[in-house]
């Protein structure tokens, strides 16, 4: 029943998104490429990165360290994560 919001939908965001989608997890994912089809298979709700910080119990990133991902996590996001919820 908790919600993990994955940070980054890849081949290893998707791997964890199966292992949650097994344990009966509700699944929000951020990427900037959206995969309707793992969408649809796994049941995980694309949203923003912010709304997903707000409601995950869970937080797991899995980007690459590029211009655009530098930074994502800072000062500001920080304060968005729901209290008392995991960040790995």
């Amino acid at each position: 029943g908790k919600t993990i919001g994955i940070v980054g939908m890849g081949n290893i965001g998707k791997q964890v998104a199966a292992i949650a989608h097994g344990f009966g997890m509700h699944i929000l994912a951020f990427d900037a490429y959206k995969d309707p089809n793992i969408a649809r298979e796994l049941q995980c709700t694309y949203t923003d990165l912010k709304e997903l910080l707000k409601r995950a119990n869970i937080v797991s990133m899995h980007l690459p360290l590029t211009k655009e991902t530098h930074h994502i996590i800072n000062s500001t996001t920080l304060g968005h994560i729901k209290h008392g919820a995991l960040f790995i």
